[in-house]
């Protein structure tokens, strides 16, 4: 575990990992107080209320690979990277900032602008917001291919009007990059672009409500849309993972509240269940050019699903929260009046192969999820954190959550983080820790991706802070890491990799 040891304040949201095990770091930072290596892409502070700060540590976190600001005069978000084979990194974020570091020759090199958004209650996008996909060198020196991706709306903020997918503190940047074996990149994110670029010939050209989801391919230099398409009904949908199974076809996972979501006959539920929101999965043509199955998922009350995992048999697994009697089906592991959910479902989408809850049994939402893995033997990963004293937001203590003998942290002040391994075919939980700090304010993400690797280790970005520079804050980075304080008088990215190992278990 190592801070970036920033001296200016530094909000956590995403992670990943390179095939040696390196983890990138991704986050905010507000001031020039990032720590930066020579010979970065960026060595200063672009402007703006904020820039991203991504930093690369070592396999064993003792050092800093690399270290760069991204942005440009306005506000921008990281919402989720991935490392190509080769070593380049993939991010994936929103931007209000004309001045952003697009390349010549990327699909789109100019600002689209959008309308004044205020995010979080913090961060102003004075004139709107849109996706950026950027690839960074392998050694962080310079910017390989950078492109807009949007309209002259809002796009891709989960920022519905009514609310119904925007329940976590951290919603608003979702979405979800991945790449294919050609190094192709798709995104599965949200707008409200009317004149979010679309291609011909795919299964939805055209908006049909206020806030969309959205998913499209870029190719590996980023010059070309290979294809792009809305998905969604007539409210607020938004497409939030995206993972592609052994025939190229993308598996997408979101929230919806439009009872016409384009669902087909036959799927797991092809009608609205119920609520103010069902969660939703997409099983798509390769090209984009049609929908194969679509289901919403979910029950009569709140239910969103966040994260889609696909195996070797190309079966789909799922993870979200509820607050209804969701599906649990007989001979699983479960925990009485649990909120959060696991589903595994066939690729057809017609019939849960196990699907299950997991919690503490109070009345609210234990976790927001924020990284999610099917390892090489079918075990389920999940990763998120809980507390409620994050703005009012409505996640509940996590204190009761179940743990194992071997937890790394058994115990925990309600607000941190928590692991969760369900073993292969659901039939008992394999491990449950915290992970956070003791006291004071909750270790959460501000938003964004993290991630395991195939093997059950986590990478995960945290954002940790101490309330008035605090210096009694209990220290979490480890010896020898890069970083084992926290610099600034208020939030540090927080970069923590686990192994669980217990890939080779069930």
């Amino acid at each position: 575990a190592s801070y970036t040891g920033s001296t200016s304040d530094n909000w956590g949201y995403t992670a990943t990992n390179d095939s040696d095990g390196n983890l990138f770091g991704g986050g905010i930072v507000f001031g020039s107080g990032y720590p930066h290596t020579i010979g970065a892409f960026a060595t200063t502070y672009q402007g703006g209320e904020e820039d991203i700060g991504i930093s690369k540590f070592s396999a064993d976190g003792s050092s800093l690979i690399y270290s760069t600001f991204l942005g440009g005069n306005d506000s921008e978000l990281p919402h989720s990277m991935i490392c190509t084979s080769g070593g380049e990194l993939i991010i994936m974020g929103t931007t209000g900032s004309a001045d952003f570091p697009v390349t010549a020759g990327t699909y789109d090199n100019s600002y689209n602008g959008g309308p004044y958004t205020l995010v979080d209650g913090y961060i102003n996008f004075f004139d709107g917001a849109d996706i950026f996909v950027a690839k960074l060198s392998a050694d962080g020196g310079s910017m390989l291919a950078c492109s807009y991706v949007g309209g002259t709306g809002l796009d891709g903020m989960n920022m519905a009007s009514g609310f119904s997918t925007f329940y976590n503190y951290g919603d608003f940047a979702r979405g979800e990059v991945m790449i294919d074996d050609a190094d192709n990149v798709y995104v599965a994110s949200c707008t409200n672009s009317s004149n979010f670029p679309t291609t011909p010939g795919v299964f939805q050209p055209t908006i049909s409500g206020d806030q969309e989801g959205v998913v499209f391919k870029l190719n590996d230099n980023l010059s070309t849309l290979i294809w792009s398409s809305f998905i969604g009904g007539n409210q607020e949908d938004g497409a939030y993972s995206i993972k592609l199974n052994s025939a190229n076809e993308p598996v997408v996972a979101g929230g919806t509240a439009s009872n016409d979501f384009p669902t087909t006959p036959g799927t797991w539920h092809s009608t609205y269940v119920g609520g103010v929101a069902d969660g939703w999965i997409a099983h798509l043509e390769a090209d984009g050019s049609s929908i194969i199955a679509s289901t919403y998922v979910g029950t009569n009350q709140y239910d969103q699903a966040f994260f889609v995992e696909i195996d070797d048999a190309d079966d789909i697994y799922f993870t979200g929260q509820t607050k209804g009697a969701y599906t649990v089906t007989p001979g699983v592991y479960s925990e009485t009046g649990g909120k959060q959910f696991i589903t595994k479902i066939n690729p057809a989408l017609t019939i849960p192969i196990y699907s299950t809850i997991f919690g503490s049994g109070a009345s609210a939402i234990n976790i927001s999820p924020s990284a999610f893995l099917v390892d090489e033997c079918e075990n389920v990963y999940v990763s998120g954190w809980g507390g409620s004293n994050i703005n009012s937001f409505p996640t509940s203590s996590i204190t009761n959550l179940p743990i194992t003998s071997d937890a790394y942290q058994s115990n925990t002040d309600g607000a941190d983080f928590y692991f969760f391994v369900l073993e292969r075919d659901a039939q008992r939980q394999l491990y449950g820790s915290f992970f956070g700090q003791t006291g004071g304010f909750a270790d959460h993400v501000d938003g964004g991706t993290s991630r395991f690797d195939p093997n059950g280790t986590i990478y995960q970005s945290i954002c940790s802070c101490r309330r008035n520079g605090d210096p009694s804050r209990p220290i979490l980075g480890t010896g020898g890491a890069w970083s084992t304080a926290n610099r600034s008088n208020s939030c540090n990215l927080l970069a923590i990799k686990i192994a669980f190992n217990l890939a080779g278990v069930g």
